[in-house]
């Protein structure tokens, strides 16, 4: 049997054509949903004018983990409260030095 490269399509251009253009509707509908789920910031609230009301610091002191299990783990917790037009978040950041590590959250409030 002798194969050759590139194989020859029996199926006319346009199937093709039809089952690319499904394929990219499909990609570019799920990629513009994907920032609707994207988190909200608390730097991109403060930049699109929401005001900052209240704020809280602490420090939350933890065992540390291997292989620094004698060094205490420090986790700096910063909660922002911030409003805008009867509309309110409440934005937390955490930044843990053992791991060099940021975690935020935002919730907003109804």
């Amino acid at each position: 049997m002798i194969l050759s490269w590139p194989p020859k399509s029996t199926k006319s251009p346009t199937v093709s054509w039809s089952r690319f253009s499904t394929f990219l509707v499909t990609v570019l509908f799920f990629a513009s949903h994907s920032h609707a789920n994207e988190s909200v910031r608390t730097r991109d609230l403060i930049l699109n004018g929401w005001d900052i009301v209240g704020k809280t610091a602490e420090t939350i002191r933890k065992p540390g983990m291997p292989p620094y299990q004698d060094a205490e783990r420090l986790i700096e917790v910063t909660t922002y409260q911030l409003v805008k037009q009867q509309k309110r978040y409440t934005c937390t950041i955490a930044y843990e030095r053992h791991l060099d590590q940021f975690d935020e959250s935002c919730v907003l409030h109804k």
